[in-house]
């Protein structure tokens, strides 16, 4: 039998010189390892230098501890000089060793997301963001259970639930705050990170670790931070209770933590003060750590500030070295501008991401969208072109957001009413978000009318109907297929 012929490789030549039609391999661009951030989060440069981002685990047995960093003095040229953590002695007045942007937090249908809205050195005006257009415009239509493109109007039940937060189908939440910082983690999600006394960050294959905190999270820190000494002693910034929190010598631990479910830092043996049986681990050169950096964002967080942290290591209770400078040469190699790690998208890049997370309800971008049609970019076009359909995903419990604000830009309230989609499979929760908003429609007309608001006769339209008795008063009316004449078989008129 004979020897099967393997085929010659033809080498590129001249005769298929660039076989990607030109596209030269990048590795820069498209092999680059990417940082370690969750799904769901775009606010991280995918062109920048690696980083871990850590968020706060509200289901894991503790909270999360760090140790902030001080940034440099971008003042200074041709040297890198640690900046106070205070610009001034003055409440609010903090070096860039912290900052807050707005965002929005974990939204969509298709999938989740999380992005940043804004730069807040910009004179933006929040209202041409592709994000905060459409919510304030699906909020206003769910609120007054109408969404009128044209003559027709859109609404269907299938909308009420993705504006309900206590909804496992929520898909909008209110523009919210993010706060980020760079520093060294000691705990996280149940996890002591602290090996041969160096804590994540610190330990010589680490990543930057970047810690974003949710608005309830900073805001409380930061109050935190602004409060004076209870003595009334001090001057300058040894006025405050905690004077300098990112110094390397006397810097501060910050722990973010549930109360519902973490033990309260400084009763706990975690964040205990130092006491009998405690001992300082020594830094060592090569020690290395491991564990993940996963959580999810929720409502409700406290933060303690204090100035030791209390770890168990190998039956052992130890106090971390409050003094950093011997981990300095380790601290300024990874410390980062964040101008060029955090990521402030385009309108453009907005709008398709937008456009990727309701896909499967484009009717949500088009009433949304109506009156800023260069929202409607190539791109997006061709994303709501190629949609699929589907359930979703389910969405964890969400921080606390701020009221949805009637008194935003919104478009007036309509006096049109709501109709129903006659879709079977909307679910029950959202014909009662859509009766509840017909029946505060009904109120709020007979009022305008002087008549009383309960008895009396009322608009048919309103009170004497609703979906499923329509569909019920409905002419059945029969498939093709079920009209089809059988052989051998008379109509029912002929037998008459």
């Amino acid at each position: 039998m004979a020897k099967a012929t393997t085929p010659a490789t033809t080498r590129r030549g001249t005769a298929n010189p660039r076989p990607r039609g030109g596209k030269q391999f990048d590795f820069s661009k498209h092999s680059r390892p990417k940082s370690r951030t969750p799904k769901d989060d775009k606010t991280i440069r995918t062109d920048a230098t690696q980083i871990e981002l850590v968020r706060p685990a509200w289901n894991g047995s503790t909270g999360t501890t760090f140790r902030p960093l001080p940034c440099f003095d971008i003042a200074v040229e041709n040297e890198d000089v640690f900046m106070h953590s205070r610009k001034e002695p003055k409440e609010w007045f903090y070096s860039d060793w912290i900052r807050g942007y707005s965002a929005a937090k974990y939204v969509g249908i298709d999938l989740k997301l999380t992005f940043l809205l804004c730069d807040p050195r910009d004179d933006y005006d929040m209202s041409l963001n592709p994000y905060v257009a459409l919510y304030r415009a699906i909020m206003d239509a769910t609120k007054h259970g109408e969404a009128m493109i044209g003559t027709k109007n859109v609404i269907t039940t299938k909308w009420f639930p993705l504006t309900n937060r206590e909804s496992p189908k929520c898909a909008f939440s209110n523009p919210t705050t993010l706060y980020y910082v760079q520093g060294l983690v000691y705990q996280h999600n149940g996890e002591v990170l602290v090996g041969g006394g160096r804590p994540r960050g610190a330990k010589p294959k680490d990543l930057p670790q970047i810690i974003q905190l949710s608005r309830s999270a900073g805001e409380e820190l930061l109050e935190l931070l602004n409060q004076f000494r209870r003595d009334g002693r001090g001057d300058g910034c040894s006025a405050f209770q905690v004077p300098d929190v990112t110094s390397l010598e006397e810097g501060f631990y910050i722990t973010i933590f549930n109360p519902d479910k973490h033990p309260l830092p400084g009763n706990s043996a975690v964040t205990l003060a130092a006491g009998e049986g405690v001992k300082e681990e020594e830094y060592t050169e090569e020690s290395e750590g491991g564990g993940k950096s996963r959580s999810r964002e929720f409502k409700g967080w406290k933060t303690h500030v204090g100035d030791q942290f209390i770890y168990t290591k190998d039956g052992a209770t130890y106090k971390a070295k409050r003094d950093l400078t011997p981990l300095e040469a380790k601290i300024r190699e990874n410390l980062l501008w964040f101008d060029n790690i955090l990521r402030v998208p385009s309108a453009e890049e907005t709008a398709a991401w937008c456009a990727a997370a309701y896909r499967s309800m484009p009717d949500l971008l088009h009433f949304g969208w109506q009156d800023n049609p260069e929202f409607f970019t190539d791109e997006v076009r061709g994303i709501l072109a190629a949609k699929t359909s589907g359930a979703g995903v389910e969405v964890p419990s969400i921080e606390e957001d701020e009221a949805y604000d009637e008194g935003d830009e919104l478009p007036g309230a309509s006096a049109a009413l709501p109709v129903l989609s006659g879709d079977d499979e909307e679910d029950d929760d959202g014909r009662k978000m859509l009766a509840a908003a017909k029946e505060a429609q009904e109120r709020a007309r007979r009022r305008r009318e002087g008549l009383p608001e309960e008895g009396g006769e009322s608009d048919s339209r309103v009170s004497g109907d609703d979906g499923a008795t329509r569909r019920k008063k409905r002419k059945k009316v029969t498939s093709p297929a079920s009209r089809k004449k059988v052989p051998g078989k008379k109509s029912a008129a002929k037998n008459r």
